[in-house]
């Protein structure tokens, strides 16, 4: 039976808008324009890794775009890279997820003939041929709607004399509350299939759900594309000999890569010293980042005696600017995308608590709050119910969850905190 190379690789999102950026006039242009191109870049380093590798062949399990209405500029960079792997003799295997569905607008593009696009009507199969013999079948459906909540594991039934299969399947595994939960199914279900591995998409965190017979793997996406798909991204590149996995290897693609630091400055008395942590952090992620650039938000925590010198934050980030732009002249720069200031002053939360001022009466209120169930279900549903359902916003907005409430509470403390607190030496 021969030996094979397969790549492993989903949600590719090319031309992602990547909104949520903050102030465009605040990033220098070289910045936004990477981030922008970043996922056509990641999508080169896919390629490229598939013909360095000697793969036989890519499998993608869906959103090769961002939109239901790809861009134009998106379908012909995907032809490009599918013409480059044809070249090369390596073979494609596509789905579509809700991401690019079947009935989204797209080109009348020619698509070399290396490539195989799975139907949105029915699961397919497609025979993957090496040295005259069939080594492999690749079995999977395309999504023929962006909301397609269908049960379609059942659909997928191994054929007689089969090699070694692998399925194609665009997921919310066992229902993630997290994403929407289009074409679900469960570990189990995929477990009981006679499939030798699973080649998932929809999900963004790389994972492997289970190790072999059968592989179930997530591939994560490509690239990342907010501060919230943060670290390394990339695909899985799979050796196959005599029908057994052998190896199973995640490999990086990722062109600018996001992180979320927290810089603890208890203790600190001098402002020159969060620059210096700063600057070290900075460092130690230029030099983790393997050459590419990364964009990181920040949180400054902890108690500190500096704790007022942080406000406002638009001023700090001013004063940190001259020991960001030394980063600039280098490939793997990294730029603050924002900074939070959660520090505390150099006094006990014990102590404002046991307090008779405003800040004492606050931060009890905070706490009932905290520890009232109506409370919390009155400012979820009741106090910002005029945001939540604005007929403009609530298709974009759904209701905090108590982790990001709590988080909001945390802020209006500490803004609180430092608002109204001052210590003796400030108001003697």
């Amino acid at each position: 039976m021969a030996h094979f190379r397969f790549v492993h690789a989903a949600d590719l999102h090319l031309d992602s808008p990547f909104r949520g950026l903050g102030s465009r006039s605040k990033m220098p242009d070289e910045i936004y324009q990477r981030i922008k191109q970043s996922t056509f870049r990641a999508f080169d380093h896919l390629i490229k890794l598939c013909i360095e590798e000697r793969a036989d062949f890519l499998v993608i399990a869906g959103d090769v775009f961002d939109l239901r209405d790809r861009s134009l500029r998106a379908q012909t960079y995907f032809q490009k890279g599918l013409k480059r792997l044809a070249q090369e003799g390596i073979q494609v295997y596509v789905i579509h997820g809700n991401h690019d569905p079947e009935d989204g607008g797209k080109a009348s593009l020619s698509w070399p003939d290396n490539t195989t696009f799975f139907s949105s009507q029915a699961v397919e199969s497609a025979a993957f041929v090496k040295n005259g013999e069939e080594a492999a079948r690749i079995y999977g459906r395309s999504y023929p709607t962006a909301q397609f909540t269908e049960r379609i594991i059942d659909q997928y039934i191994r054929e007689p004399d089969v090699p070694f299969a692998i399925a194609l399947l665009h997921t919310n595994l066992d229902g993630d509350p997290d994403h929407d939960n289009y074409a679900p199914c469960s570990r189990s279900e995929l477990l009981e299939k006679d499939f030798d591995y699973w080649a998932l998409g929809h999900i963004h965190q790389r994972a492997v759900i289970h190790e072999k017979e059968p592989a179930i793997v997530y591939a994560g996406n490509i690239q990342g594309r907010s501060i919230k798909e943060t670290g390394a991204r990339g695909c899985y590149v799979v050796d196959v000999r005599n029908g057994d996995i052998i190896s199973l290897t995640f490999r990086e693609t990722d062109d600018v890569r996001w992180y979320h630091e927290q810089v603890d400055v208890s203790g600190m008395d001098r402002i020159q010293q969060v620059f210096d942590r700063i600057q070290e952090l900075f460092q130690d992620i230029s030099d983790k980042s393997s050459g590419r650039p990364s964009i990181i938000r920040l949180e400054l925590v902890g108690v500190t005696s500096v704790h007022q010198q942080l406000f406002p934050v638009d001023d700090f980030m001013e004063g940190l600017e001259p020991y960001i732009e030394e980063f600039f002249a280098q490939e793997n720069w990294v730029w603050p995308e924002s900074i939070r200031i959660r520090t505390r002053p150099a006094v006990s939360r014990e102590e404002l608590l046991a307090s008779h001022g405003f800040v004492g009466d606050f931060l009890r209120m905070v706490d009932e709050i905290r520890q009232n169930p109506d409370e919390r279900t009155l400012i979820k549903e009741e106090i910002l119910k005029d945001l939540y359902r604005h007929r403009d916003g609530k298709k974009h907005l759904s209701l905090p969850t108590d982790d990001e409430l709590d988080e909001w509470l945390g802020e209006v403390e500490n803004m609180a905190v430092r608002l109204f607190y001052r210590n003796e030496e400030e108001t003697s």
